[in-house]
């Protein structure tokens, strides 16, 4: 077991690394002088400065640096992909890219340091690379879960919209407008397809038509089903179809499309079981069969 100073050293390290980087972001870029009022020749700027909360004078400074360093590193064609993946998963108005990058070269860094002092303390080849590739693994890590996060999403979206369809064709037929139809589905709430809905309805009170704020929705998505919807939407407004119809018949679509992708996971289940059953099952199954006649056999002398 390693000395308590080495742990102790290390956190520090692991403390130091935000500051030095945000020490470094100032020296190149500069303080950056919050916007004040000055209402007399004699303000002094130190008040005005410690007036400031502690987040505002260290955290979001620091945040900010450890976001320009990681944007440096990080090709553009990265970035739009990480950008689109957090609206694909939900996170849109939750976290951003520059949080992401915090996120990354936070994990990284402390890995880095942490491992860099062992390092220096016990130098190894071995240390190093587990390092190294634990380094390169929390720095793609949040990318992986956020993907799956994404994927995710975007199958749930896929599977509700039936459901959705269904309560804004009733909806519809009732008298309402497409519009107070949406807006009954987005009170329901509670499903990832009704906030992407809630996200539209913001657009159309804001003022946007509703053919871009339905477009604004497919940019954010990645569902087939969504996108199918929108287009056949839009299409039957500029055709004049009853809505009520079109929604039916798309809601009817999607199910019949929803129980074909069920029965195809299902008929691909046997031939995924085939190596877990060969690898792990037989094995184990060989054993508790033939174990018993090969000690008998042993004890026999047959072999």
């Amino acid at each position: 077991m390693m000395p308590l100073y080495i742990y102790v050293a290390a956190c520090s390290l692991a403390m130091a690394i935000p500051l030095v980087l945000w020490s470094l972001g100032g020296l190149r870029a500069g303080r950056a002088v919050p916007a004040v009022r000055f209402e007399s020749r004699d303000t002094d700027l130190r008040k005005v400065v410690l007036a400031q909360s502690s987040s505002e004078r260290l955290v979001e400074p620091t945040m900010e640096a450890l976001a320009n360093q990681a944007r440096r590193v990080t090709p553009k064609g990265i970035r739009d992909t990480l950008e689109r993946r957090i609206s694909h998963a939900g996170f849109a108005g939750r976290l951003t890219l520059d949080g992401l990058l915090v996120i990354k070269m936070a994990l990284a860094g402390i890995v880095a340091g942490f491992g860099g002092l062992i390092w220096l303390l016990s130098p190894s080849v071995a240390g190093f690379v587990v390092t190294a590739v634990l380094s390169v693994a929390l720095w793609f890590l949040p990318d992986l879960l956020l993907s799956g996060r994404a994927s995710e999403r975007q199958q749930r979206i896929g599977e509700e919209l039936p459901e959705l369809l269904d309560q804004m064709t009733v909806s519809v037929e009732a008298g309402l407008g497409f519009e107070a139809a949406l807006a009954r589905v987005v009170e329901e709430g509670g499903s990832a397809a009704s906030e992407e809905f809630g996200w539209a309805h913001q657009d159309i009170r804001l003022g946007v038509s509703r053919e871009n704020a339905l477009m604004r929705v497919v940019d954010r998505s990645t569902s087939a089903d969504l996108k199918h919807f929108v287009l056949a939407l839009s299409q039957a407004e500029r055709l004049g179809v009853p809505l009520a119809s079109v929604l039916r018949v798309l809601a009817d679509e999607m199910r019949e499309r929803r129980r074909v992708l069920a029965q195809e996971r299902a008929m691909k289940v046997p031939a995924k079981l085939v190596f877990p059953l060969v690898l792990c099952i037989m094995p184990a199954l060989f054993v508790a069969i033939l174990g018993p006649s090969l000690v008998s056999l042993f004890d026999k002398g047959f072999l």
